[in-house]
């Protein structure tokens, strides 16, 4: 039981890689590198996790002041958290407050 239910999480992992892969537009690449590092988070794989939100940073200007750079703050908040990196983990909330008050 435990093998076929790895076995079909694989199967979603490589669907969700062959989206992001298949992106024409740069919105698409972020949008799914963001909902893939979601995934891996909400699957207890944070290493995995850590490297699709660094594949998100990298496409989304730093200078950005919009609703996705909020995310990233918070997400990379959350994974530092998971890691027990509780100070990194505050300061990347405060940076994400600091983005949605502008």
């Amino acid at each position: 039981m435990i093998f076929v239910a790895g076995k079909a999480q694989n199967t979603v992992q490589k669907d969700k890689v062959a989206e992001f892969n298949n992106c024409k537009t740069e919105q698409c690449r972020i949008t799914k590198s963001f909902l893939l590092a979601g995934y891996y988070l909400e699957t207890d794989n944070i290493k995995l996790a850590q490297h699709w939100l660094n594949k998100t940073k990298d496409l989304v200007s730093p200078q950005a002041v919009d609703s996705t750079r909020v995310f990233i703050h918070s997400l990379q908040s959350e994974l530092y958290y998971y890691d027990g990196l509780f100070q990194f983990g505050t300061n990347e909330a405060e940076k994400a407050i600091q983005k949605a008050t502008k």
